[in-house]
């Protein structure tokens, strides 16, 4: 009876071996899994507005935080920020930042004002929800651009998964992956199209990558499906973007290009090298996800044999003599 006991321990342990290495792989295979990313690096997404130069508004609004690494000019009539942004937003971070001078004409803030430079106008914090102040390198624009250009190549270099269809100037992009659908688009198709309409799966993410130095986005464009949040225009060549008579729907990365933004809005945030214009904006930050890139591989082990049970013989006892 003890040697059939010595056989069960042998293959139990035998088998718990098998299952400690059949784990041991499993988990070195999980660390090349790929990371997930951010929406956008850096700051650049909790603001509707953000500028590596100046920034010129005329006669509108921005629902939410505006900042511009250079001057700051709102004029020709009430200028509103961040008049969208909840309690918790708007103590998180300051709303308008300035980091040359801020020359507000008149209109209110919600939240914190701050530049580094001067300060002319009249154009301050609503009462109570924050102040105005003048203080220097609140944000490194150096670095957040360098982060956002990087991400812009990033972008741009993803495999396009979705088709473009262009039918005398309406373009339809059509994606069907639920998670991620990626397109490309021609700046010179762009400039000239009546609209641009995106169809993919809800809670999709849509990036369309426009290539070009220099881009017109007006006329129309439409989303069926996908939600505007979830939808990012990026112009990694662009050095001229202009918008016109036309609703954004969705993120523009445009991280060297001079934008001129006349007579339109745009539901999502705005990223450029400088602005100008008397565009709007409206407080839609951008939650899409690339699927990030690649996580630093993990040199993965050489696979140990795994081990065979080698069965202990069972004895048959020997039947012991009947005594005489």
């Amino acid at each position: 009876m003890k040697r059939k006991s010595v056989f069960k321990l042998s293959f139990a342990l035998s088998m718990s071996a098998v299952l400690l290495v059949g784990g041991w792989l499993a988990s070195a295979g999980q660390g090349k899994v790929r990371a997930d990313s951010p929406p956008l690096p850096g700051v650049a997404g909790k603001y509707n507005v953000f500028i590596l130069g100046d920034l010129k508004g005329y006669h509108s609004d921005s629902e939410g935080r505006m900042a511009a690494g250079g001057n700051i000019t709102l004029t020709q009539g009430g200028y509103s920020v961040g008049h969208s942004l909840s309690e918790a937003e708007r103590s998180e971070m300051d709303s308008l930042v300035a980091g040359g001078n801020l020359n507000y004409e008149m209109g209110e803030v919600n939240g914190n004002a701050v530049y580094g430079g001067t300060y002319t106008g009249t154009g301050k914090p609503r009462g109570g929800t924050g102040t105005l102040r003048k203080e220097t390198n609140v944000i490194n624009f150096v670095s957040e651009f360098a982060l956002l250009r990087a991400k812009s190549q990033e972008l741009a270099a993803l495999t396009v998964n979705g088709k473009t269809e262009d039918n005398y100037g309406n373009i339809k992009l059509t994606g069907t992956d639920p998670a991620l659908n990626v397109f490309s688009v021609s700046g010179s198709a762009l400039t000239g199209a009546n609209e641009l309409r995106i169809t993919a799966p809800e809670g999709s993410t849509a990036i369309v990558n426009i290539d070009g130095a220099s881009v017109t986005f007006k006329n129309g464009n439409g989303l069926t499906g996908v939600s505007q949040n979830k939808v990012l225009y990026n112009f990694p060549q662009a050095t001229a973007l202009r918008l016109e008579s036309i609703g954004v729907m969705g993120t523009v990365l445009a991280p060297n290009a001079a934008i001129t933004f006349n007579n339109g809005q745009i539901n999502g945030s705005m990223i450029g090298a400088s602005l100008e214009g008397s565009g709007e904006f409206h407080h839609k930050p951008y939650t899409g996800r690339d699927n990030g890139t690649p996580a630093t591989p993990t040199p993965s082990p050489s696979p140990k044999p795994t081990a065979t049970p080698t069965p202990v013989p069972t004895s048959t006892a020997t039947p012991s003599p009947t005594p005489a």
